[in-house]
């Protein structure tokens, strides 16, 4: 005797993944222009039986195509995207970047904070070896998020919530691996460098989860597009931190490394603050599966961050291996300083990718456009500031700095050009990433990143510090018209594909036959169906 329902996997995947097919009485499956399909009902003595589709919960696995403009047989994905969000236009646009700009300022600013803390308060040797480890965090840091949170922008920013809620548990569990795992390798290393760099290091080994996931939830909420809640974690992270540094001062603490554990400890405060706004807690046992799903573009970002970001940081420990600490605290120094223009290109770059990868129909001139005034933007900016503290007196800049300043004054003038190069390729660095073409920024950090660690360390060599900064800055600026270059061929090829599809036939798309009788939110965030609303919800075929 039969089983009052049957089942059957859908096709090409398993139960667990799409669902299941449940026999619930028979449909007539004639076309209709109009309404729903005509329901019989159940008959078990012909045999006939309706089918009904079961979803399951969301698997990473159907995501992976969320970005693909069309699937491997030409036609549109289909995907279940979520509603366009509210204040998508000028006024929202604009809204959106003014939070996420204000975001990226308390974030820095604690950084910034920190590292003026420590400036005035311990010695330049303790400075030289709190720039060694934060050298050493912004290292990870970058892999973590072209690991964990940089997919987010680029494949979920329009996203249904399902799906988004699935990939951010996902996500920040994987920062929270990587926070664990590089945290590990950091006391380690520290434990057998010993000293005060050694005893730094530790200290920025220990708080490493914590700082990890709390910039992961800030990434998470920027590409949901609700950069309000990342703006609010950085405000609990900066009072919390405020706070510590003024019982530190108090009580005339002069070590680098608790400095780092009172700053760490606040993040980690904050990343629990992070999970409570977002309503779901990371799934560190999905990082595997995140990583999977995403390989090829968090394969690429994650190299891309260690080539430049490895060559970078290890041209600065050269610098202090062949040079002094003084001269990696200086070069330490005139970065924090100049730290708002790099609080403006990450802004930007935090807001443009997920802002513009929901363009898709966007011209390949107005990308063009786009592009440059992005980078002029940041360029001026940052040029702007620099030139300030070329008349500031001694008295503010020792005030600010301490013993630091002596140098960092030496080689602020030349650091304005390089972070001008380097502010020259944010705008097509945000389009190719929009765009979904972290394979291309790919190369051109394989470019820059051998310039960035042969040349400071050779000007080093030739003309002592001045001559490291002078080769950061034929680094940077000698791929800036690279960048433009290859922004252009992208946006004229993608603008092109663009077109081919709004030219091909309007049945490209598998037409919808089944009824779903479920709520919205309970389709699955898969690549094999999809969802259409003309006087109920409906199925694309399943096959």
């Amino acid at each position: 005797m039969d089983d009052p329902v049957g089942r059957r996997p859908a096709a090409g995947r398993g139960p667990a993944e799409e669902g299941h097919i449940e026999t619930v009485g028979r449909i007539d499956y004639k076309p209709r222009r109009y309404g729903h399909p005509r329901e019989h009902p159940p008959n078990d003595s012909d045999g006939t039986r309706a089918i009904r589709y079961v979803p399951a919960r969301p698997r990473l696995e159907g995501l992976v195509d969320l970005s693909r403009p069309r699937a491997e047989d030409g036609r549109e994905p289909m995907v279940r995207r979520g509603r366009r969000q509210r204040g998508t236009g000028h006024a929202g646009g604009r809204s959106k970047a003014l939070w996420t700009l204000g975001d990226q300022v308390l974030s820095s600013a604690t950084n910034a904070l920190i590292a003026f803390t420590v400036a005035r308060q311990v010695s330049a040797s303790q400075f030289g070896a709190f720039s060694i480890a934060f050298a050493l965090f912004a290292l990870i840091i970058g892999f973590s998020r072209a690991a964990s949170t940089a997919p987010m922008g680029m494949k979920y920013a329009d996203a249904s919530p399902g799906i988004f809620r699935a990939a951010t548990a996902a996500a920040t569990g994987t920062a929270l691996v990587l926070g664990i795992i590089a945290g590990g390798c950091l006391v380690a290393v520290g434990t057998v460098l010993g000293a005060t760099v050694g005893l730094t290091v530790v200290a920025m080994g220990l708080v490493m989860p914590g700082l990890l996931l709390q910039d992961a939830w800030r990434y998470v909420f920027i590409a949901q597009g609700k950069p309000v809640k990342a703006a609010v974690n950085d405000a609990v992270w900066t009072v919390i931190q405020l706070g510590g540094v003024f019982v530190l001062c108090q009580h005339g603490v002069h070590s680098s490394a608790t400095f780092v554990l009172v700053w760490g400890a606040a993040a980690a405060v904050a990343a629990v603050g992070g999970a409570v706004q977002a309503g779901c807690r990371p799934a560190p046992r999905r990082s595997r599966e995140w990583i999977t799903c995403h390989r090829e573009a968090a394969g690429y970002l994650s190299a891309e961050y260690i080539t430049v970001q490895g060559a970078q940081q290890g041209s600065t420990l050269l610098i202090g291996v062949f040079g002094t600490e003084l001269a990696v605290g200086a070069l330490r120094g005139v970065q924090t300083l100049l730290g708002p223009t790099t609080i403006l290109a990450v802004g930007i770059i935090s807001f443009a990718v997920p802002e513009f990868s929901r363009r898709r129909e966007m011209p390949a001139r107005a990308r063009m456009r786009s592009a440059t005034m992005l980078s002029c933007l940041v360029v001026g900016a940052g040029v702007l500031w620099g030139v300030l503290f070329l008349f500031v007196p001694d008295r503010v800049g020792i005030a600010l700095l301490g013993d630091t300043w002596a140098q960092t004054r030496g080689i602020l003038g030349l650091t304005i050009i390089q972070q001008a190069g380097a502010a020259a390729t944010v705008g097509p660095a945000c389009m190719l990433y929009a765009l979904g073409q972290p394979k291309i920024t790919f190369r051109v950090h394989c470019v820059l990143a051998p310039a960035l660690f042969v040349f400071p360390v050779a000007g080093l060599a030739c003309w002592d510090l001045r001559g490291a900064v002078v080769g950061y800055i034929a680094a940077f600026w000698l791929t800036v018209p690279l960048w433009f270059v290859l922004l252009r061929r992208a946006a004229y090829q993608a603008e092109a594909s663009s077109r081919g599809r709004a030219g091909s036939p309007s049945g490209a798309v598998a037409p919808a036959t089944a009824q779903h009788p479920g709520k919205a939110d309970d389709l699955p965030g898969d690549s094999s169906a999809g969802r259409h609303r003309r006087g109920g919800r409906r199925m694309r075929q399943i096959s």
